[in-house]
């Protein structure tokens, strides 16, 4: 009993010594931080106090409004709203991702994509949605909720078409190459003789404006005029990395064995009640 007693009381000052040094470290940094990031601090601390007073900002309240907004609006500026919501839920907590993945949300993201198209809002809600879909994709339990060759199919799309466009076309190709490494009928699909001459003919392309910027090159004036209008979200897409992964992917694809090409009617002929479950 008396050996326990001391240990105990070991602890408690063990314990206390140790509040008490991060106690005074943090006073310590808080002295001598920068007002920039005291600022930054005040902001968060700020927020969280707002979070705490409205249970409607937290995360998972959020999360559902989006879903709900989602499933049920035709606005496009609401459902901007609610994928800007999406964006940021599923890149900050697995559990946003796992509600995304239960309520198939994907699906209805996959038809918004192909109902896109060029003008800035669409290709800026369009590159949210393939963010969102990269969130969820970083989890391998979760990738598979969507590994699908209709899923496939859009990304393709959206390779061959916006490959001028930096965020659109490294999102594609970060998500077509995950899902065909999850699912083997993805890649037999990608194999085919349609896509995989899609896929070559984009590479050859995208290579080939690679050598002329890296040879001094300024581009068309469409590119010029299109840097006039930033997408309001990343900026830090690293397209020679993105053309390597792509170069990986056609070598992969070309030593498969292709199946026939599913039919491609009624691709995505789902009900819209269904996939709010």
């Amino acid at each position: 009993f008396r050996f326990y007693s001391q240990l105990k009381q070991i602890q408690l000052v063990s314990r206390g010594m140790i509040q008490l040094q991060s106690v005074f470290r943090g006073s310590r940094v808080r002295t001598t931080r920068s007002k920039r990031v005291a600022q930054i601090a005040q902001r968060i601390e700020l927020e969280s106090r707002r979070a705490l007073n409205n249970p409607a900002m937290c995360l998972g309240n959020r999360t559902d409004r989006a879903l709900y907004v989602l499933q049920t609006s035709q606005s496009l500026t609401k459902i901007m709203d609610a994928v800007k919501e999406l964006e940021a839920s599923t890149r900050l907590s697995v559990v946003c991702c796992q509600v995304f993945t239960k309520v198939h949300a994907a699906d209805i993201l996959l038809q918004l994509i192909q109902s896109c198209n060029r003008s800035v809002p669409h290709m800026e809600l369009k590159e949210h949605i393939l963010l969102t879909l990269e969130n969820v994709a970083q989890y391998p339990s979760l990738v598979a909720s969507f590994a699908h060759f209709r899923y496939a199919e859009v990304f393709l799309d959206n390779v061959q078409v916006f490959r001028d466009k930096d965020g659109i076309f490294c999102l594609a190709v970060s998500l077509l190459d995950r899902i065909s490494k999850v699912n083997d009928s993805v890649a037999q699909f990608c194999a085919t003789h349609e896509h995989l001459k899609r896929l070559k003919e984009v590479y050859r392309v995208v290579g080939r404006h690679r050598l002329h910027h890296r040879e001094g090159g300024k581009g068309s004036h469409k590119g010029r005029i299109s840097n006039k209008y930033p997408l309001k979200k990343r900026n830090d897409f690293n397209r020679d990395s993105t053309i390597k992964i792509l170069g990986e992917m056609i070598e992969t694809f070309s030593a498969l064995e292709p199946l026939p090409t599913p039919q491609r009617n009624n691709v995505f002929n789902f009900d819209m009640k269904a996939a709010s479950k």
